[in-house]
């Protein structure tokens, strides 16, 4: 790889939306608003075969400059980086800046980092999506609750939890939320191995969404605790209602 400093015309600075994450015109106005040119410092970017520059970082920054009608922008121009590494690049960049998990992951998608393929291909496996965008009606945000589910309890457990929602609740998108997720997670480890799944399924599916979120409130009133851990009550109640004393789960 070949790195070195030099101008580089805005017209031919670019930015790859498959890793970067979207323009914050608040971010925008906000460096407008105190700007000072020698604090602008300079912009990573990657020279591509394309004859164009696509910034790694300091995207704002170049908005900035575009709305101010600066022709040109100081930079530190990476050579030879494949796509990957230029993914990756923008990931390590940000890492301490408050960025949401989602457009993290949504670069280490592109550098086929196996944890967030793995996730991805495990709830499309079960019917679900993993939205990178914080504006999609549609997926699953909870990029924190899936992780950490994979990284303490593996690949296995993560499908067990997400095709139990997907099966009981089609996608509903109060079943999608982290703290749902996590309550059928902490479920299914404290009983998962005293359960049929195809039965929680169809129990959960009855008594439907709104009735868990409902109980999970009533438990969460009385109890206290994180709302995962009266969704977890809330449907160990499900589970038991109706049952004979001894096939109680809340009497273990």
């Amino acid at each position: 790889m070949k790195k070195y400093q030099r101008e580089v015309e805005l017209s031919n600075l670019k930015v790859d939306r498959q890793y970067q994450r979207d323009l914050t015109k608040a971010n925008v106005n906000k460096i407008i608003k105190n700007f000072d040119n020698a604090c602008i410092g300079v912009i990573t970017v990657s020279a591509r075969e394309d004859g164009f520059y696509y910034i790694i970082d300091g995207q704002h920054r170049v908005e900035a400059m575009r709305t101010m009608k600066f022709s040109k922008a100081p930079c530190l121009v990476m050579e030879g980086l494949t796509y990957e590494e230029e993914a990756k690049m923008y990931y390590h960049f940000n890492t301490t800046k408050k960025i949401n998990q989602q457009d993290r992951n949504k670069a280490r998608l592109q550098f086929q980092d196996q944890t967030i393929l793995d996730i991805v291909r495990i709830a499309e496996s079960c019917n679900l999506k993993i939205t990178f965008k914080d504006k999609e009606a549609e997926g699953i945000r909870a990029h924190n609750s899936l992780e950490a589910i994979y990284n303490r309890c593996g690949a296995e457990h993560l499908e067990n939890v997400l095709r139990v929602i997907s099966e009981a609740f089609a996608g509903h998108k109060d079943s999608l939320q982290g703290r749902f997720i996590q309550g059928v997670s902490e479920f299914l480890i404290k009983y998962g191995d005293l359960v049929e799944l195809s039965n929680l399924v169809n129990r959960l599916r009855k008594e439907g969404m709104n009735n868990l979120t409902v109980k999970a409130k009533e438990l969460s009133n009385a109890l206290g605790g994180s709302m995962a851990s009266n969704f977890e009550r809330a449907i160990v109640h499900f589970h038991d209602k109706g049952k004979k004393e001894s096939a109680r789960l809340s009497k273990i």
